[in-house]
């Protein structure tokens, strides 16, 4: 599950939802809730992302928990309003991230996901 969704408290400006009336920014229909989690990063119940990501400074972007590779480079997720996807990741550092959090300055991918889970 997105770690912003129902997060016992917000850091570093990052938005928390606790109820579906919080989900505005991100509408809906964007924000993630479920997503597939790459099997050997599984460390929890929650898929964790960069707390204090700045989309104006890509050279500080960090890829936390990674998202699933087993559909033909992606993975399922759902959102707030109850459909689904399946997301392929485009850039390869996605598809070949080392277990630990990963420097990915520029990553697309991790922008997708950065936008998708939250609001700042």
């Amino acid at each position: 599950m997105n770690g912003f969704m129902g997060a016992p408290e917000a850091r570093g400006g990052a938005s928390v939802y606790r109820r579906l009336g919080d989900i505005i920014r991100p509408g809906p229909a964007e924000a993630l809730v479920f997503i597939e989690e790459r099997v050997d990063t599984i460390n929890d119940g929650s898929f964790s992302q960069q707390w204090d990501f700045d989309p104006n400074q890509p050279g500080g972007w960090v890829l936390r928990d990674k998202p699933g590779i087993v559909h033909k480079r992606g993975c399922n997720l759902a959102f707030a309003d109850g459909h689904a996807v399946v997301q392929r990741w485009q850039d390869p550092r996605t598809v070949s991230a080392p277990r630990d959090d990963a420097l990915m300055p520029g990553n697309a991918d991790v922008l997708w996901l950065q936008r998708h889970s939250k609001a700042r």
